[in-house]
């Protein structure tokens, strides 16, 4: 058999990309990972402007967001004793309030038992404190350093009346705080309230607004994302609550003052995870320096790192689960980001905002893709 010519072989398939320039010019190629990298790059540049302007938004209206979000965290605490008191006949609104009024009452009862022990305790701490700075002094006097007692003294003088200077500029500033507070505080009780008692039928409005098929994919995520932050919310409380009990206990044992209160610091810096438990053992260090001298101190320091293990590897594992699975790189990093973004209303906020956020990727990661049809032609 012949061998085929060239003509007779079989011709290569002519893409538009092969087809010869009508200039007469090279096509220029692309490398792939050049094209892929284009691609990502561009809708990594549309998501971070998108996410930059909703930060700034949300910082315009940080006086409403964080209301709102505290009063979603309040809502997974109240609304399941207020569910039990509507299963035995009693109607949503009256339900609602009873549970409200009863955590009013606790919280009351609580800070009347805690008040006088305070002030007592501070009494007994302003002496405490004042002969350690004198003690403070006379060292810096009489120790290595052999400062001048009246160059020391002339110091001190200086900083107290520039404090005393700008104490009219942080009054002003503590009331403006103080307004803010009082309001952000009404604002979260209401919405508390609405949300407990109305829950449910606000889920539902909100469901109406999208399609039946978007209602359904957003009801199963939104009851994912309400279990998230149920479980974060309750595993950081029953956390706080061991954190604060340990250090009490010790603290008590040490003999240094302000137990109940540095306990209840504590129990409220569990909130912040990692930062809150170093910050509210910093506080309670320099309590007992001031007290019982270094000694107590460092005693305080190491109960401090016990908690902290505590809390890294026995108490979050299991009272969080898998509510909030992140890195603790991650949980510093994200409050570290909502510090610079919102203060301390972000640092309270960025863990459950990123619990939250790895909920909903973790859900849409779980969809089946969607095919897009094709145009003809």
């Amino acid at each position: 058999m012949a061998e085929p010519t060239p003509s007779q072989g079989p011709r290569p398939r002519r893409t538009r990309r092969d087809a010869p320039p009508e200039s007469g010019t090279a096509p220029v190629q692309i490398p792939r990972w050049l094209d892929t990298g284009a691609a990502l790059a561009w809708r990594l540049l549309l998501v971070a402007i998108a996410l930059y302007v909703l930060v700034l938004v949300l910082e315009r209206l940080l006086v409403s967001v964080v209301p709102v979000a505290l009063a979603a965290m309040l809502a997974t605490v109240l609304a399941p004793p207020a569910n039990w008191v509507r299963r035995h006949g009693v109607r949503p609104a009256i339900a609602t309030w009873i549970v409200f009024l009863v955590g009013m009452a606790l919280l009351a009862a609580l800070f009347l038992w805690l008040v006088p022990t305070v002030h007592d305790q501070v009494t007994t701490l302003r002496h405490s404190a004042g002969h350690g700075v004198n003690q403070v002094k006379h060292w810096l006097v009489t120790g290595p350093l052999h400062l001048s007692r009246r160059e020391l003294n002339h110091d001190l003088d200086r900083l107290s009346k520039d404090a005393g200077a700008h104490a009219s500029g942080l009054a002003l500033e503590g009331a403006t705080i103080a307004l803010e507070v009082a309001g952000g505080l009404l604002l979260t009780f209401v919405t508390t309230f609405f949300f407990v008692k109305d829950g449910d039928r606000l889920a539902r409005s909100a469901m109406q607004l999208f399609g039946r098929r978007r209602a359904e994919e957003l009801g199963v995520l939104g009851a994912l994302l309400w279990r998230t932050l149920t479980g974060y919310v309750r595993g950081t409380t029953i956390n706080g609550l061991v954190n604060g009990v340990v250090i009490g206990v010790g603290l008590y044992l040490l003999g240094v003052p302000l137990s109940l209160p540095l306990a209840m610091l504590t129990f409220f810096g569990a909130y912040f995870p990692i930062v809150g438990s170093f910050a509210s053992g910093a506080v309670a260090a320099l309590v007992a320096l001031a007290a019982n001298g270094p000694v107590s101190a460092l005693s305080v320091v190491g109960l401090t790192v016990v908690i902290h293990n505590l809390e890294s590897y026995l108490v979050g594992p299991l009272v969080l689960g898998r509510s909030v699975k992140l890195h603790p790189l991650a949980v510093l990093l994200v409050i570290a980001v909502g510090g610079v973004i919102a203060g301390i209303a972000g640092a309270f906020l960025a863990v459950p905002v990123a619990a939250l956020v790895t909920t909903t990727v973790r859900f849409y990661r779980m969809q089946p893709e969607v095919t897009v049809p094709q145009p003809d032609g």
